[in-house]
Order: structure tokens, then sequence, then C-alpha cells
């Protein structure tokens, strides 16, 4: 810094901590511009894994092959080795040339593919990152259904309903067609109904047992007993 500069006090910085950017600007004598650099604080690292992204078969002249694609997720300091993929125990390719995005610097997520030998149905396609310090994930998939696990991507959500008449009574004898689902204005199919009857139940009773409670022990266990034998 410049003798004569003065030093502008700045912002404290997020609490919680959060990712922030630092820009430090100098001048010099009569406000002349001398050079900056920005720095991120609290910079948010990437933890290390590998997913299977997507599958897909396709026709080629020797017969049928599998392209997969799988997306890596690796922290600023990691250093990728090789990507290994495997169907079901045999290693069909070695990927070690991923360009520039293998060696440490900023966290990221990269896409390594790999054409596989079409297989059995009850195959399974792994794939294996490894870390030039020695660290390993995995992830595996069947090869069952290939064609179409990259295409359909399907939420359940799972909704508890109680349905009564004008006279508060529960309504039974229901189907899914008898149900409007709606979300932001769009219309949802229900796609299954399911009472409580069908529904198993996993039910835990917690009964303190100390000293204080002995004084009142019998009416804690009848009451604890009337309330298994009715639920």
């Amino acid at each position: 810094m410049n003798p004569g500069a003065a030093a502008v006090p700045g912002r404290r910085l997020a609490d919680p901590p959060r990712q922030q950017e630092l820009e430090v600007l100098a001048y010099g004598e009569n406000q002349v511009f001398l050079g900056g650099d920005e720095y991120v604080l609290n910079e948010v690292d990437r933890p290390f894994a590998v997913r299977i992204a997507a599958m897909s078969s396709f026709q080629v002249d020797e017969g049928a092959a599998i392209r997969v694609a799988a997306s890596l997720s690796l922290p600023r300091t990691a250093t990728l080795e090789q990507v290994e993929f495997y169907r079901s125990d045999l290693l069909v390719e070695a990927v070690r040339d991923v360009g520039g995005q293998a060696a440490a610097g900023a966290a990221r997520t990269i896409q390594v593919e790999a054409l596989i030998d079409g297989g059995l149905p009850d195959d399974f396609i792994r794939v294996v990152a490894k870390l030039a310090d020695g660290r390993e994930r995995e992830d595996a998939q069947l090869l069952q259904g290939t064609d179409y696990q990259s295409e359909i991507d399907v939420h359940l959500v799972q909704l508890q309903v109680l349905v009564t008449d004008s006279d508060g009574s529960p309504v039974s004898g229901l189907s899914p067609r008898d149900f409007e689902i709606r979300e932001n204005g769009r219309e949802r199919t229900a796609v299954a109904l399911h009472t409580a009857f069908d529904v198993p139940l996993v039910l835990g009773l917690a009964i303190d047992t100390s000293d204080s409670i002995v004084p009142i022990w019998s009416q804690v266990r009848g009451v604890s007993a009337g309330f298994l034998e009715s639920a």
C-alpha cells in the first residue's frame, strides 16, 4: 500500500459463514489505479463422489454396445488418477486422460464416458474413481432397463388423506379415480390408493420405570396394556 494511502474499513464477514468474494484495489497518489486482485473467502468445497449419470445401448457392427457416462465430483485439492469401468467383475476400460480437469485446483464436476460391449440383462456396470492420494469412490447399476433409465425421472409422492362424509364418518370403497390432485394448477394422476389396513404398523412404547413411577406403576401398566390392545 502506498504510504500516503488510507485504509478503508471493510464489511464484516457473513455470519454464519458462507462463500464470499473479496476484491482488493490499490491506488497511488492522486488516486492513480495501481492494480487489484480478487479472493474467494470460505470457498465451499465439493465432496469426492462418483455417480453413473446415464447408460444407453446402441447397435454397432459387432453387436450391441453400451455407452456409460459417469459424473465425478472432485474437491479442490484432489488430483484424479483414473476412472475404471467394469462390466460385472470384468475391467473393461481405465480412463486416465481427462485433460486439465484431472489436476488439483478449483472444486469441479467432470464427465467421463466409456463404451462397453453389451452384456446379459443381469450384468451390472460399476464405475470406480481413484485419486492420486489413494482415495476411491464407486457406483454401480444393473444393465436391465438400460434403454430407459437415463430418460425417465420419476418422483412418487405419498399423500395421507382422511375422507369423511357429511356426518364425519370415514368413506370406504374409493379408487384412485375418485381423487383429483393439482400441483400449482397442474393436474397430477393418482397412481395407487392404499387404506390404513394395507399399511403395516410398527409401534414402539417406551415406559418410564424409574423410582418416581413406583407409586403409580400398576396404573401405568394397566394404561399401557389397554392402549396396546385398542391399537
